[in-house]
C-alpha cells in the first residue's frame, strides 16, 4: 500500500521503511534508477528517496534515465545503452571483485 507518500501496511501504519529499519538494515551501496517519463511515480521521488537513504548513512547513486517510463528501465528497448552502463559502473564500484583471491579447493566426496 502507498499512503501519504509512505509504504504502509493495511491499516496505513508506516512500519516498513522506518528510519530505524533503514539505519539498521539498508547499509549497502544502492543505485536508484528512475525513468524521467515515469507516470506511475513522479520523477521527484528519485531525489526524495536518495535524500532519505543518505540521511540514514546509505551510500546512494541516483540516476534519472531520460526518455524512459516506469518499466522502461527494466524492459525498455534501449536498456543496454541507457540503463546497463550506469548499473555496471555502480556494481563495479560496489563490489571490489567478483572473483575470489584464489580458486576454491576441491571438496572431498564422501
Amino acid at each position: 500500500y502507498a499512503f501519504g507518500h509512505r509504504l504502509t501496511n493495511q491499516r496505513g501504519d508506516d512500519v516498513y521503511a522506518t528510519t530505524a529499519k533503514l539505519t539498521a538494515y539498508f547499509r549497502f551501496p544502492t543505485l536508484l534508477l528512475h525513468g524521467a517519463n515515469n507516470r506511475t511515480f513522479h520523477p521527484r521521488t528519485l531525489a526524495r528517496n536518495a535524500e532519505l537513504l543518505r540521511g540514514v548513512g546509505t551510500p546512494v547513486s541516483a540516476f534519472m534515465v531520460s526518455g524512459h517510463g516506469h518499466l522502461d528501465c527494466v524492459v525498455g528497448r534501449t536498456v543496454h545503452e541507457t540503463v546497463y552502463p550506469p548499473m555496471l559502473e555502480h556494481l563495479r564500484g560496489a563490489v571490489p571483485s567478483a572473483r575470489p583471491a584464489a580458486p576454491p579447493k576441491p571438496m572431498a566426496l564422501r
